[in-house]
Formats: structure tokens, C-alpha cells, sequence
């Protein structure tokens, strides 16, 4: 009886775990799908105030004494 009891505590703590990590799993897959949406409309924003595709965008990197290094400028080509 005390084996049964034993083996029961030990699949209840075990289901419950895998559950824990089921959920959390979820919710990693959800903030990775609102991440991916969130880059693609702020691409889509990008390239609309960019214009045509005859332009150049590039970040202040590319200066080698830029004060705003992620600033994002855009040239016609």
C-alpha cells in the first residue's frame, strides 16, 4: 500500500511538472510570435517612410565619428 502511495506522489508530482513546462513552453511560443509581428510592421514602417526602392537606408555606423552610431539615415542612390 505504502508503494502504491509512493509511485501515485511520485506520477502526480511528475504530471505536474511536464504541465508547468507545457504552459510555460506556450508562452514563450506566444511572445516569440508577437516579437516576429512586431518586427515585420516595423519594417513595414520602415520601408514606407523610406520611399522607392532607388534609396539607400544605412545606420550612423558607417561614420566613423557619428554621435548617434543607430541612427538610421536614408540617401538617394
Amino acid at each position: 500500500m505504502i508503494l502504491l502511495t509512493v509511485l501515485a506522489v511520485g506520477l502526480l508530482s511528475l504530471s505536474t511538472i511536464s504541465l508547468r513546462s507545457v504552459s510555460r513552453q506556450a508562452a514563450t511560443d506566444i511572445a516569440r510570435a508577437n516579437a516576429r509581428m512586431a518586427l515585420m510592421l516595423a519594417l513595414g514602417e520602415l520601408q514606407k517612410s523610406t520611399g522607392d526602392d532607388r534609396r539607400i537606408t544605412a545606420d550612423g555606423a558607417i561614420f566613423p565619428s557619428a554621435k548617434h552610431p543607430n541612427a538610421v539615415g536614408v540617401w538617394k542612390s
